[in-house]
This record gives structure tokens, C-alpha cells and sequence, in this order.
């Protein structure tokens, strides 16, 4: 792993500090918060799920769940933590419910596409 750039811990500090403040109710961070956010979790998704559409939707569940919660938000947390813990249990939980939903033998129901998704589980 290598260490953070300046840029980085500015650009994470910056965005822990507009979570503080959107969990404050200052809503107009919120996009000051997905920008920095949202392209690190989209990249953290697709290396494990390699599918788009798994990828939008936890990504779109993380945030309504963090927008839900964010009264429950430390102030002065790091927010990328908060955020990878949130996403990473929206994935757990869709890979166990597609393994418990597919198909026994995946291509006797002629659909492949998510068989090494199951397989991953």
C-alpha cells in the first residue's frame, strides 16, 4: 500500500470535514461529500464485483444509508472508513442473497453472467 499524497490527506480532510458538517444539516455538502467519495468506493466495488449495475446500486444504497444515519455521524471521523464499512455490508449482503437465489446449475438456466459472483460468495 502506499502512503498518501498531500493531495490526498488535504482532499480527505476536506471531505471529512464537510461530513461533519452535512451531518450537522448543512445539506448543501452533500455533493461536497459523494464527489469525494463515490469514485473511491466505485473503484473499491468493481475490483471485487466486476459488475456495474451491483457496483450503482450499493453505491447508491451506501449513500441513502449514510444520509439516513448521518445524525449518528462522529464528528471529526474520517468518512471514508464510515463509507467502505457501509458499502462493504450492502456487498456481503448482495453476494449471500444472489447465491441463495441462483440457480443450482447456472448453465442448465442458460444465464452465466453471475456464476463467478456466486462462486465468490
Amino acid at each position: 500500500m502506499r502512503p498518501a499524497s498531500d493531495a490526498e490527506t488535504e482532499s480527505s480532510a476536506a471531505s471529512d470535514a464537510a461530513m461533519s458538517r452535512y451531518a450537522d444539516g448543512d445539506d448543501g455538502l452533500f455533493a461536497v461529500v459523494y464527489d469525494a467519495v463515490a469514485p473511491r468506493l466505485e473503484a473499491y466495488l468493481q475490483r471485487n464485483l466486476r459488475n456495474q449495475a451491483f457496483v450503482d446500486d450499493i453505491i447508491q444504497q451506501t449513500f441513502m444509508l449514510m444520509h439516513a444515519k448521518r445524525g449518528t455521524f462522529e464528528r471529526g471521523a474520517q468518512v471514508l472508513p464510515w463509507a467502505f464499512c457501509i458499502a462493504r455490508n450492502f456487498m456481503i449482503d448482495a453476494l449471500r442473497k444472489l447465491r441463495h437465489e441462483a440457480p443450482t446449475d447456472t448453465a442448465a438456466a442458460g444465464d452465466d453472467s453471475t456464476a463467478w459472483l456466486v462462486s465468490a460468495v
